[in-house]
């Protein structure tokens, strides 16, 4: 039966771990080793004076796969290795990067901005200034400094308050506006299709011509036209009236 102790890490590419019986008996053969010999030993008097735990084993290491030749080769793999995991600070270019976006509030940019500078603590007050009218939009804050420019950002700041109050109180007329006008609309009545107006109106309906009925035949009352000299007399259809 196996020792649970002494179980091999069967993981492919690490080394099996060494148990408590493998321990020890390293440990008794530095013991016995002479005292220049424990010189390279990685174990201190104190460690070697403890007694190991029953369940104490070595941790799976991985092998060593062959892929480095040379300490100078590792030397270049372990500087690229560092120098690729390093955060690289960021310069006073990436500001001229922040740039306001289409529909953007000044306030949203103004944050955007300075959370950028933060990261750049030795940009100077110009420069920051000069990137931040570069990033602005063709709208009133840019004319105004177009007008009349500042050199340092902490002046612009505190124009761009004024701009950024401006912005805020005509986007809230605007929405009151707004509701304003909902309100109305719902208060309102309703108005009804023009197609009920017309189904209300009564169908069209042809109006039957009632005359007073002849008492001789219409060939006579004809002879009578023309012995009395009336000209110009179409003749008609007989009409008859309805019967009651």
């Amino acid at each position: 039966m196996k020792n649970p102790n002494q179980t091999a890490d069967k993981q492919k590419g690490t080394a099996p771990p060494i148990g408590i019986k493998g321990l020890q008996d390293v440990k008794y053969q530095i013991e016995r080793a002479p005292e220049d010999e424990r010189q390279g030993v990685p174990f201190t008097g104190t460690v070697m004076a403890d007694e190991l735990p029953l369940n104490c084993r070595t941790p799976a290491i991985a092998k060593y796969d062959g892929a480095i030749g040379s300490f100078q080769e590792f030397h270049s793999l372990f500087l690229h290795q560092f120098a690729s995991s390093r955060k690289l600070q960021k310069t006073e270019l990436s500001l001229f990067a922040v740039r306001q976006k289409d529909d953007e509030p000044l306030k949203e940019y103004l944050q955007r901005f300075n959370a950028g500078a933060l990261e750049v603590p030795a940009a100077t007050q110009e420069v920051k200034a000069t990137a931040f009218f570069q990033g602005l939009l063709d709208g009133d804050f840019f004319k105004s400094l177009a007008k009349k420019s500042v050199s340092k950002f902490d002046a612009l700041l505190a124009r761009a308050v004024k701009y950024i109050n401006m912005e805020e109180a005509q986007a809230a007329k605007k929405d009151s506006r707004g509701e304003k006008r909902k309100e109305i609309r719902e208060e309102a009545p309703s108005k009804k299709p023009r197609g009920d107006i017309r189904d209300r109106k009564p169908p069209f309906q042809r109006v039957n011509a009632v005359y007073t009925p002849l008492t001789v035949p219409i060939t006579q009352a004809f002879i009578a036209v023309e012995k009395k000299g009336i000209d110009n007399v179409t003749p008609v259809m007989e009409r008859h009236a309805p019967t009651s």
